[in-house]
């Protein structure tokens, strides 16, 4: 049986969601002198960056990243605010990643792309990746003017300035590794969220590339945390309560309502019963899914198209252990088209790719990750199906003459990463254009930032300054 809710004592703002974009919040709120309460649905805080530890032998122990394993390296702030935080930001090994091409031998990635979209002719892994005539069209784009070009999604962009070999070879494997969706689904601000402009000042897509690779810091594409990037999330949730902030676990919130000049939030309890909390502030910071349903009770319109918003990916991680004294050189590891004979989107070699890693581990020892789920496709294999299919592409892929698997651990991410599609930008632009009408609200999270740490982070501390 329902009953009223009961108001509990004010709280200067409330956050509603856990993961990092409401983590980061609260953090940044803690900043301005505003002690938040963290509102989190489950028993733990950090969403997708979640901590994997791995028993190698008894009393040794290592803990790698059981999702997010990197952040972009294109926003030199976002570094330093994690290393503000007090966490040590590190670098990949300088080797390559390699593609896996539906059909043909592997090659070593260039390493002057976004998303598999190239901006330097002279790097010889786009030779070998497009061959002489792939690399004469898509040099072409240089010559078009910048009207031209089909931007109705990534994949129609990039084959209309650079020919459909860069979109097979490059941007499908790349773009479905990373944003486990086929290009032909996501926006063209997927390659940044300031795309466009940054294209119509540049005049082709060859050097609107170049600008947002100069813009990154030097070096990789990508940074990581020395102990994984669980450490960002849990170093977060620390100086939350530290720093006199709450994070309030197993609270489920049904119901947001305007309450005067403040919001009552309504929090859904174990028997039916409910609670309500209100507050001058409210940082909305949840999938779009659950994020909509809120948005409508306090009448944002265009919430209304978001039913019409496909879900994000169901995501498997497989993260084999294995002894292993010779394996084929993949670099880092490998992004995988679709088609062919592997089955993996990606695979990640651990301690090939961070050094930190290596150190932990005895000689002859990999941890080996491989990334299941494409946009669209059923997650109904059991642990043990993975496992057995992680075993087969790691045979393909690493090639080892001998192996003896250690230790093999399933991670599952059911309705992750919600794809950057046109759809899914104009709903994001329209709620953010109706909420900025409204005192004390904000709203975050990867459906309205874009995917990734390096979008969150900023898009959320931005947000919460127009609250406090």
């Amino acid at each position: 049986m329902t009953t009223d809710p009961v108001v509990q004592l004010e709280h200067e703002a409330v956050v509603i969601g856990g993961g990092l974009a409401g983590l980061t919040a609260a953090r940044e709120l803690l900043r301005h002198g505003v002690k938040p309460l963290v509102l989190e649905a489950s028993q733990r805080v950090g969403g997708y960056l979640s901590p994997l530890k791995i028993a190698l032998d008894p009393g040794h122990e290592i803990t790698v990243d059981a999702g997010a394993e990197s952040f972009a390296a294109r926003d030199v702030e976002v570094a330093d605010y994690i290393a503000g935080l007090g966490l040590d930001v590190v670098q990949p090994s300088p080797r390559s990643a390699w593609c896996f091409p539906s059909s043909g031998a592997p090659f070593p990635l260039p390493k002057t792309s976004v998303l598999g979209v190239p901006s330097d002719w002279t790097d010889p892994a786009l030779a070998a990746a497009l061959g002489a005539e792939g690399v004469e069209r898509a040099r072409a784009d240089e010559w078009m003017n910048v009207a031209i070009g089909d931007r109705s999604n990534l994949a129609a962009f990039v084959a209309s300035r650079m020919g459909q070999d860069v979109v097979e070879r490059l941007v499908r494997p790349i773009a479905g590794g990373v944003h486990s969706a086929d290009p032909g689904k996501l926006d063209v601000t997927a390659l940044h969220p300031r795309f466009w402009e940054i294209f119509e000042s540049a005049g082709s897509l060859t050097e609107a590339v170049r600008e947002i690779r100069a813009a990154a810091p030097a070096g990789s594409a990508v940074s990581g945390i020395r102990g994984g990037m669980n450490q960002l999330v849990s170093t977060l949730a620390e100086q939350i309560s530290g720093l006199g902030g709450n994070i309030a676990y197993g609270k489920a919130v049904s119901g947001l309502a305007r309450a005067g000049n403040g919001w009552k939030v309504t929090i859904e309890g174990l028997h039916g019963d409910s609670s309500a909390i209100v507050t001058p502030r409210v940082v909305l910071a949840l999938p779009a899914a659950q994020a909509t349903y809120l948005l409508e009770q306090v009448g944002i319109g265009a919430v209304e198209n978001a039913r019409d918003i496909p879900p994000g990916s169901d995501i498997s991680l497989v993260t084999l252990v294995v002894d292993a004294a010779q394996l084929a050189d993949r670099g880092t590891g490998g992004l995988i088209a679709p088609g062919g004979a592997i089955s993996a989107k990606g695979t990640t070699h651990v301690n090939s790719k961070w050094p930190w890693v290596q150190e932990l581990l005895p000689e002859h020892t990999h941890v080996i990750r491989f990334s299941y789920g494409r946009h669209g496709e059923p997650a109904d294999q059991s642990d043990q199906e993975l496992i057995a299919q992680a075993r087969a592409d790691f045979e393909r892929i690493y090639e080892p003459l001998t192996y003896t698997v250690h230790t093999a651990h399933v991670q599952r991410w059911p309705n992750a990463l919600a794809p950057v599609t046109p759809q899914m930008k104009a709903l994001s632009t329209a709620v953010a254009e109706q909420v900025d009408g409204l005192p004390g609200l904000a709203v975050t999270g990867a459906w309205m930032s874009g995917t990734g740490v390096v979008a969150v982070i900023p898009y959320t501390r931005k947000a919460v300054l127009g609250i406090v």
